[in-house]
């Protein structure tokens, strides 16, 4: 015969028993431990006023992105660019990077100017050329050889169409700019 209070403290132990070897039971050994990778901080945002790696032509600071070759007002979230816009970027020091732009061609200028050859150059060195041969919105995305650009410093990218339309007064008009910059 059992008793009752001795048969309860041995379930009580058995439980107790099983809790503790849980945790073990699943663990099929010593898992691999691998290092953290290197860290660095991700292209960010300049502080207003000050350049950064991206630009949007709405931003109020976009005019101290352009060089030379743009209008200098923006009609809107774009700006019209003439026969060789030169933006200039800060870049930190980055691995992999690409340049990516979003601009149009309208279509009355199109009809003008016909298929357009657009030259990308970074810090005077040409690394692209794209042959658009319709009118409206584009995407540019490409990498850029990292011995073109500058680490921790200014650098210039050019974006040169081969044809521009000719505005009465002379001005030449190439594309619509939206935005363009380095992303990683």
């Amino acid at each position: 015969m059992s008793t009752p209070g001795l048969d309860k403290l041995s379930q009580v132990i058995a439980q107790t028993v099983l809790l503790a070897l849980l945790p073990a039971a699943g663990c099929g050994g010593a898992q691999p431990w691998y290092p953290v990778p290197a860290q660095r901080p991700p292209l960010g945002e300049g502080a207003p006023g000050s350049l950064g790696h991206f630009v949007y032509m709405s931003q109020p600071d976009a005019d101290i992105y352009i060089v030379q070759g743009m209008r200098p007002q923006s009609e809107g979230p774009w700006r019209w660019t003439h026969d060789r816009p030169v933006l200039r970027f800060y870049l930190p020091e980055v691995g992999r990077i690409r340049f990516q732009m979003d601009f149009s061609f309208p279509e009355d200028r199109f009809r003008e100017t016909g298929p357009v050859t657009v030259a990308f150059a970074a810090n005077g060195r040409v690394f692209d050329r794209v042959r658009y041969d319709h009118p409206g919105a584009q995407h540019y995305d490409r990498p850029v050889p990292l011995d073109l650009l500058h680490q921790n410093a200014v650098n210039l990218v050019a974006v040169t169409p081969d044809r521009t339309a000719l505005r009465p007064g002379g001005e030449r008009l190439g594309f619509v700019l939206t935005s363009a910059g380095f992303a990683e």
